[in-house]
């Protein structure tokens, strides 16, 4: 008798310890289709050329486009200003001189922007920056007058003022900026102009008395636009709204 009553108690045991693998095992099983879809969600996103990704000992970490394109061209800028001696903020440039012509390294790089050209649209989107930081680079060393670069009617050249007014804002920017952006078609040039009015107004060059022709020009980029743009539109309104306090 007390051997069956072992025998019943062990089991009972071993059913207990088997309950908890089993009910594992069931909500797996109930769950591989959530799961499957989680998995390939996530791949997707690892594979997403908008996104950054990194795995390190903490695990996956993701670093969207806009986060990516404000640090490498914060990067940019600070050693920018430091070969000019140039404070950030100051609003002043060497050589104090503005320039009255379009460097022709500068022509060069707009119209080689123009002609790229690549199938993998991360790829395509790096060359276009890397193009953009040059840029910019020439009209801030060579204190270009912006307004030169709006007179063209070129769209590297727009890019340019873009990406000079982020990476070194000034007063006028704002109103080139919008002067010039219905003859904008490309959708990385818009997103470069978004980015630089977000600049502007986190900068306190421009104020709340220009946020409604802002809204209006990011309401037009929308237009056709890609989930980048998208994004980087969605961000730039919030910065603005949030600069001017609303």
């Amino acid at each position: 008798m007390d051997a069956f009553i072992r025998f019943v108690e062990q089991c009972v045991n071993l059913a207990t310890a088997l309950v908890w693998p089993a009910a594992v095992l069931a909500v797996l099983y109930y769950l591989r289709a959530p799961v499957s879809r989680l998995l390939d969600a996530l791949s997707s996103r690892i594979g997403d050329p908008r996104t950054d990704v990194s795995i390190s000992k903490e695990g996956l970490e993701f670093r969207s486009r806009i986060e990516s394109l404000e640090v490498d061209q914060e990067q940019t800028k600070s050693l920018t200003l430091q070969a000019l001696g140039v404070s950030d903020g100051a609003g002043v440039t060497k050589p104090e001189m503005q320039s009255q012509h379009i460097d022709t390294e500068l022509l060069q790089l707009a119209s080689e922007y123009l002609a790229i050209r690549n199938a993998d649209w991360s790829q395509r989107v790096h060359l276009k920056d890397t193009a953009a930081l040059k840029m910019a680079d020439i009209v801030i060393t060579k204190n270009v007058a912006r307004e030169l670069l709006v007179q063209q009617q070129n769209e590297g050249l727009i890019l340019a003022l873009a990406a000079a007014s982020h990476m070194l804002p000034k007063p006028g920017d704002l109103g080139l900026l919008l002067g010039i952006a219905d003859q904008v078609t490309r959708l990385h040039v818009k997103y470069r102009i978004a980015m630089a009015i977000g600049r502007l107004f986190e900068r306190g060059i421009a104020d709340k008395s220009m946020a409604e022709p802002v809204f209006n020009l990011l309401a037009s980029f929308r237009q056709g636009a890609d989930q980048s743009l998208l994004n980087r539109i969605a961000y730039t309104e919030s910065t603005v709204k949030r600069c001017i306090g609303n």
